[in-house]
């Protein structure tokens, strides 16, 4: 079953309070995944959303890489000509290149709880 994130002043999934900062990531057999509806004005290019695996278990990790994708895809509705298909293969790359950047950059990812009760 999957779960929504939510952000600072979002209350659960009941739609009265918006969150100010959307986190648009959501938790699926423990792991993060990033989803966002395309606006009215792109709807048109024969799909309403995006979703793919952050390939992470970690928040916080998913947040950071959900804002990557986030400002990516602002910038990529902008470019004329884009496609649906063409606007997920951009995303797709950079996400991997991206987790590839971070790998080389960082530490083993270990959860900060794992020695909690030892």
């Amino acid at each position: 079953m999957a779960t929504v994130a939510t952000t600072a002043g979002e209350k659960g999934n009941s739609g009265k309070n918006h969150p100010r900062n959307p986190s648009h990531i959501f938790k699926r057999n423990d792991y993060y995944y990033f989803r966002f509806v395309l606006p009215n004005t792109a709807k048109g290019l024969v799909g309403n959303e995006i979703r793919m695996s952050l390939r992470t278990p970690f928040r916080p990790e998913a947040l950071k890489l959900s804002r990557y994708l986030y400002s990516h895809i602002q910038e990529l509705l902008e470019t004329p000509g884009m496609d649906f298909a063409e606007l997920r293969r951009v995303l797709y790359l950079r996400l991997q290149e991206r987790l590839a950047d971070d790998s080389v950059d960082s530490e083993p990812r270990i959860p900060s709880n794992i020695y909690d009760g030892i």
